[in-house]
């Protein structure tokens, strides 16, 4: 992981080359100063820490600012953060996991807001995720989880050479679409992928696949705009 002093570093030179994205800083080791400078560059946090998301809450940041990732942790760990952040699931476990604390801890009717992590086809990921080819499946188990509502994406890629990412990008977008139509779900954030470094390094050269990458994720920026008006989140 970056240190926060780079990470802003990078969000400052990114935000003149790309448009309209919200910036997550993932890490389980950040202070108390480390929150304000989030809070104050209007920032997300991602963290498997739950007594972050304690502090982070205690430093103003909003539960729609805090993700916590729900695979490998306890139940008592998940029900302590339970209102504080957004949990994130990546396998039927943490379904039948996050649905039973819901519906034990939610007022009766509320639905908990949840993000899954997802892989685009051809792509692997070292972290729990649903895949694409999976998504049918996940929409069966997730019509039957009736405390829950899935309200974000979190994709799961590896790095590659710029014109390889470019065309991931774009079928990241063409995958939001599907899922939007494959589960019982309304997409208000989309994470792109942990990109901010390919990104970074991109605005520093001016060969045409950089450029080609800078533009697909302005492409995905403007296509957003126009069709899911949700919020988009990059790594």
């Amino acid at each position: 992981m970056i240190t926060l002093s780079a990470f802003i570093s990078q969000i400052q030179t990114l935000s003149t080359s790309i448009n309209d994205y919200h910036y997550i800083y993932r890490s389980n080791n950040i202070n108390t100063d480390g929150l304000r400078l989030l809070k104050s560059s209007d920032c997300a946090l991602q963290t498997d820490s739950t007594s972050i998301i304690f502090t982070a809450i205690e430093q103003g940041l909003e539960r729609d600012d805090l993700y916590f990732p729900v695979h490998g942790k306890t139940p008592e760990e998940l029900r302590s953060v339970f209102g504080k952040c957004r949990y994130i699931l990546g396998n039927f476990d943490d379904i039948d996991i996050i649905n039973d604390i819901a519906s034990e801890l939610n007022k009766p009717g509320y639905l908990e807001s949840i993000a899954i992590f997802v892989t685009p086809k051809n792509h692997k990921s070292s972290l729990e995720s649903f895949d694409e080819a999976g998504l049918p499946l996940l929409s069966k188990r997730l019509k039957a989880a009736d405390a829950l509502a899935v309200r974000g994406v979190f994709f799961l890629w590896e790095m590659e050479a710029y014109q390889e990412a470019a065309a991931t990008l774009k079928s990241i977008y063409e995958l939001v679409k599907s899922i939007t139509s494959l589960l019982p779900c309304r997409i208000s954030y989309f994470n792109i992928g942990s990109c901010i470094d390919l990104f970074s390094q991109a605005t520093l050269e001016s060969s045409d696949d950089a450029l080609s990458l800078i533009q697909s994720a302005n492409l995905v920026s403007f296509l957003n705009t126009t069709s899911f008006y949700s919020r988009l989140l990059i790594s």
